[in-house]
């Protein structure tokens, strides 16, 4: 299942806070960037080979080690892709930050609100390819295809340009 904004009607929506102030102080990470490295795009989704594939594996198991869980103590919730320890929105970002460098477009890393089967406001990045659209998620070990995975989707970054979100259109179920 690919999941994507609504097209044809886009519904724009404010990003979250700690997103914007992470931005503000980095604000060549909030760029949009191209392919690179020899990696292939095309239409925003990358084309998934076994390297590629290889490629997601690898960040999403060396970030979900690398960050051990920690809950947002304080009211403003800070987006800190380095962090020893943070929570789903540190994650996401690392793991963005990591594909980047590593070539992938940011057309193709969208850092994704969603809801959990029990309700809980969780952010996951969606990475989209050319087999379809995969999410990296600190709750799971393995890259899950979206339709594996019972989330509701609620926003995502545009493919177009990271500092804008969009209401998000499908589910995972």
């Amino acid at each position: 299942m690919a999941l994507s904004p609504a097209h044809a009607d886009v519904v724009q929506v404010a990003a979250p806070l700690g997103y914007k102030v992470f931005c503000l102080s980095n604000p060549g990470e909030c760029r949009p960037t191209a392919a690179r490295g020899g990696v292939q795009a095309s239409n925003g989704r990358v084309t998934l080979t076994a390297a590629r594939a290889l490629d997601l594996d690898t960040v999403n198991q060396a970030i979900n080690a690398r960050i051990a869980p920690r809950q947002e103590q304080s009211g403003l919730d800070r987006w800190q892709p380095d962090a020893p320890a943070g929570d789903c929105e540190d994650y996401a970002l690392a793991k963005q930050r990591a594909l980047i460098r590593m070539g992938w477009p940011s057309s193709a890393t969208l850092l994704s609100k969603v809801r959990t089967p029990r309700g809980v406001l969780h952010v996951v990045l969606l990475v989209r390819t050319d087999r379809g659209d995969f999410v990296l998620d600190n709750l799971s070990k393995s890259v899950e295809q979206v339709g594996a995975i019972a989330y509701r989707w609620e926003s995502m970054q545009s493919s177009d340009d990271p500092l804008r979100w969009q209401h998000a259109r499908g589910t995972g179920s």
